[in-house]
């Protein structure tokens, strides 16, 4: 056989000089697993950039150099938190520091935000999840509307869901706090609170400088930076109490953090890293509008929330009931008696009421509730008459 002669049914292997011969089929076979390997390098490579600052930051002594912003597959359901540039300078500034357990412990968080990647998810919930609260939270109709708008327009036109910052106003009873922490549930994203008449200060958000010796990041830090998601829950309490508790006003940082423009590039005061809180979602809850500045009230949507109506009480009353009673196989239906008997509670009353009926009926061997199942002690003495 002549040097170049090839055999019936072979191919001379492209990468060797001497006389190497491949089956066709095993030839094709290696090629394409060649050129899927050679995308995944390509792929890779892509985003080598971002990976040598995972390999930085173990470094002892060499300054970071200037390193271009990695290159990454965003969706419109994604957004961009930080810049790498960001924890560039963070390991820097953590490289300078005198304490070596402080130094260690900052480095440690800048490994896990590169761990993490640069971008997070936005949360999407169901608008007709959130329409459904309007059965057991009738007097929040018009946020909960609100909200439903929202979610629906951001289902149609496929883009991000951004709600924005909403004010319940009203008085103490109204069920105002019952209503913010199961929005923030059903809303599905991780929520925190920061209590305003509890002392809470103007670090509590964007974290406390590194100059005190309690200093610690913030709770938006904590949320968008080493959480999942970008559009988290915030529930602001009793947001018109901050002047009894500090001398620096714990509102102070909430004009830049509702400020659509600003937000978006807000700073952390212990870590001094800059990030993106554009995407949060705040819910406050204030008793006496005076006493929050005007300035402030401007960047919300606020709602005056009235006492529910009557039949709105029952029907809020049902809903709290029913849920209670679902918890116990084989109990039918409450009745409207049983609704109305509890009418007049809190939310938190109903279940406290109705859990004790419940023991009763048993008792009684009953597979449902009746008024007269109710304890005195459980509901207020005016709706006694209701019970017989």
């Amino acid at each position: 056989m002549n040097e170049d002669e090839i055999p019936r049914g072979y191919v001379k292997h492209q990468l060797s000089h001497s006389r190497l011969f491949l089956p066709v089929q095993l030839s094709a076979s290696l090629k394409a697993e060649f050129d899927e390997s050679e995308a995944l390098r390509v792929l890779h490579a892509r985003n080598r950039e971002a990976a040598k600052a995972l390999e930085l930051i173990t470094e002892e002594s060499e300054e970071l150099e200037p390193m271009p912003e990695p290159v990454s597959s965003v969706t419109p359901g994604m957004r961009t938190i930080y810049k790498l540039r960001e924890l560039e300078a963070l390991t820097n500034r953590a490289k300078s520091f005198k304490d070596g357990d402080e130094s260690a412990r900052v480095l440690r968080i800048v490994k896990k935000l590169v761990n993490l990647g640069f971008t997070r998810k936005y949360q999407t919930p169901d608008p007709a999840v959130v329409a459904a609260m309007a059965t057991e939270f009738p007097h929040f109709g018009d946020v909960i509307a609100l909200v439903h708008r929202h979610l629906v327009l951001a289902h149609k036109a496929r883009t991000a869901p951004l709600i924005p910052p909403i004010l319940l106003h009203g008085g103490p009873g109204l069920g105002k706090t019952h209503f913010t922490r199961e929005l923030a549930r059903v809303l599905g994203a991780p929520s925190r609170t920061v209590q305003f008449d509890t002392g809470a200060e103007n670090s509590a958000l964007l974290g406390l400088d590194k100059q005190w010796s309690n200093s610690k990041p913030g709770i938006l830090f904590e949320l968008l930076c080493l959480g999942p998601v970008c559009n988290p829950t915030v529930l602001l309490e009793e947001l018109d109490k901050t002047h009894k508790f500090s001398e620096s006003c714990p509102l102070d940082a909430l004009h830049a953090l509702l400020e659509p423009s600003t937000a978006v590039s807000v700073r952390d005061m212990c870590l001094e890293l800059q990030f993106d809180a554009g995407a949060v979602t705040y819910i406050a809850t204030a008793n006496d509008l005076s006493k929050i500045p005007e300035p402030l009230q401007s960047r919300f949507e606020i709602f005056d929330v009235q006492q529910p109506t009557p039949e709105q009480s029952i029907q809020i009353a049902q809903t709290v009931a029913a849920a209670v009673v679902k918890e116990y196989a084989g109990f039918n239906p409450v009745s409207r008696a049983v609704a109305v008997a509890v009418a007049h509670l809190t939310a938190r009353g109903v279940r406290k009421a109705v859990t004790s009926a419940i023991a009763n009926a048993v008792l009684n061997d009953r597979d449902y509730l009746k008024a007269s199942d109710m304890r005195l002690e459980d509901i207020d003495g005016s709706a006694s008459s209701l019970l017989h």
